[in-house]
């Protein structure tokens, strides 16, 4: 039986996928969710299950199973599907899970591997940003890279020493506010376009809320940052007081909003040490960054002669397979060069007027119960 590693392995509906065709033995899984990985050791018991990829040993995994054949997994997709994010960032983590499903071929050296993901992911639009660690690859193997403009803030909220502030992270940490502090006050300004929904929030959150206004009434700071916040959360007392109309309120707290925003932005490019080229204040703040695309990296780095796999690539619907829902996820699959030139995704066996559906299946299993009795 071919070996096989599971990265990213959720319940294990993949590995199952594999398992029943009875040629492939699970070795190791890894999921870094503790509900999932009890779901999956009850669903695959006698699998080694692991936590955070990240930190995977791939040669311990060598030395205690010896050569693995097969890599399989659907690295988290938030960050491509433009999943919305409490905090707006601007550098989804999960995306650098793709380079750690690719760490793992590099280093295990699989026969052959299969992942997936969302849809778009082929397309140009889901990229990295280049950060300074991806310099080397990026040169090494000729991946197409291209300016981004990564927008900070609008036009109408820059203030005199913003650029000098997102430049720096020591001030960004000054003026950052706590996560919870944010998120308490994003949920008021998100629920604004309907004034019954902003109300409701503003009941549901009113203690943390009214604590947080009593932590910002206490600042004596004149900077602008400082300003705004206390601004912010003096609108939010006045509310809770009755001196001030819902209706008002998105334009009291908008400026620290955006503002906040902005300064997570800078921290995340700092921590993740992206890099940038320049500056432009033409329209507001913008950080000019290079980025390359999420499948030109895959694509570049393992067809490499010196990684010599071979790839087939295609956005698969999971009805033509006979999956009873119309489910659009990326496929690549890949081989080693030296045991196949060519690899070719299987193709559907059923046209859309022979979709299998829920409702049939669920008739056809009632209409067996039925003849049993």
């Amino acid at each position: 039986m071919y070996k096989v590693v599971d990265l990213f392995a959720g319940a294990g509906g993949l590995s199952l996928g594999f398992m029943q065709t009875r040629k492939y033995d699970i070795k190791v899984a890894f999921e870094n969710s503790p509900y999932m990985q009890e779901t999956y050791r009850l669903n695959h018991p006698g699998v080694e299950v692991q936590g955070d990829v990240c930190a995977a040993n791939y040669d311990e995994i060598k030395k205690k199973y010896g050569d693995i054949d097969v890599v399989i997994g659907g690295p988290p997709c938030q960050g491509f599907s433009n999943a919305n994010r409490q905090k707006n960032h601007a550098i989804s983590q999960n995306n650098m899970l793709v380079k750690q499903y690719i760490r793992a071929i590099l280093e295990l050296k699989p026969k052959a591997f299969v992942m997936e993901n969302v849809s778009m992911l082929k397309s140009d639009v889901h990229r990295f940003y280049m950060e300074e660690s991806d310099i080397e690859t990026v040169a090494k193997y000729k991946i197409p890279v291209k300016s981004t403009y990564l927008h900070l803030l609008d036009q109408a909220y820059v203030f005199d020493g913003a650029l000098e502030i997102v430049k720096d992270q020591q001030k960004i940490q000054q003026y950052l506010w706590p996560e919870q502090h944010y998120f308490e006050l994003n949920v008021i300004y998100k629920a604004a376009k309907n004034l019954e929904k902003m109300k409701s929030a503003l009941e549901k959150h009113k203690k943390k809320l009214c604590a947080a206004a009593a932590d910002y009434a206490k600042l004596h700071d004149s900077n602008h940052i400082t300003s705004v916040s206390s601004e912010a959360f003096q609108a939010i007392s006045e509310y809770y007081s009755g001196e001030l109309d819902a209706s008002a309120l998105k334009s009291r707290i908008e400026p620290a909003i955006l503002i906040q925003r902005m300064l997570s932005k800078a921290q995340e490019i700092h921590e993740n040490h992206i890099v940038v080229d320049a500056y432009s204040v033409e329209d507001g703040i913008a950080a000019v960054i290079r980025s390359f695309a999420v499948y030109d990296y895959l694509e570049r780095v393992l067809q490499a002669p010196e990684n010599g796999y071979v790839l087939d690539k295609d956005v698969l619907c999971a009805a033509d397979y006979g999956a009873p829902q119309k489910r659009m996820r990326f496929v690549v699959i890949g081989i080693k060069r030296s045991i196949s030139s060519k690899i070719a995704l299987p193709k559907g066996r059923f046209d859309a007027d022979e979709y299998r559906t829920v409702r049939a299946r669920r008739h056809h299993r009632f209409g067996r119960c039925r003849a049993g009795r």
